[in-house]
């Protein structure tokens, strides 16, 4: 099932066999959380409850947890969170959200962070970044978002391409010039 856009569902993701409840979380808290953490892979921490955080900051000192599963989660609840993006273009729109661009945009449209769920305004940011561009300016800008982290394997026909492999085969699809 696909998570409505618009519902203040907590999110549950696994780690290590249980089940963690992320609770509902504006698009504010979700910005901070992306921009305090050192990366996309410890995103989970910050928007967890207190009481999960604490658990799992003792079963990182543990050594009981890896950082490998706490990134593996942060990923899921990413992908969880923000359907129709990946986690990757989720992170990079959100980490976008303090640009000075897209602070204006958004204050001037009236949208207000503190007030959406985290896909509203990841979807209108990508929406604003993308709004009275050239298709090429356009192409360009799905281009680096969809670009895959290194190390990271994707669901996608163009995840083992270049940027100029996925323009060349584009201008070879039917249609496109």
């Amino acid at each position: 099932m696909t998570r409505s856009p618009y519902g203040p569902d907590p999110v549950v993701v696994e780690l290590q066999g249980s089940f963690v409840h992320v609770p509902h979380r504006c698009a504010a808290e979700w910005i901070a959380a992306a921009s305090d953490t050192t990366g996309p892979s410890g995103i989970l921490m910050p928007l967890a409850r207190p009481t999960t955080r604490e658990t799992i900051r003792e079963s990182l000192a543990l050594r009981t947890l890896t950082y490998e599963e706490l990134t593996e989660a942060s990923y899921a609840l990413m992908t969880e969170a923000i359907p129709g993006f990946s986690w990757w273009q989720a992170y990079r729109l959100l980490m976008l959200s303090n640009d000075h661009l897209v602070v204006g945009r958004a204050t001037l449209s009236g949208l207000d962070p503190w007030a959406l769920t985290v896909t509203q305004w990841v979807s209108a940011v990508y929406v604003m970044l993308k709004q009275n561009t050239s298709d090429k300016d356009q192409f360009k800008f799905d281009a680096a978002l969809d670009e895959v982290p290194e190390g990271v394997e994707a669901d996608s026909d163009w995840g083992d391409m270049s940027f100029d492999q996925m323009v060349a085969n584009a201008r070879s699809t039917p249609g496109m010039s």
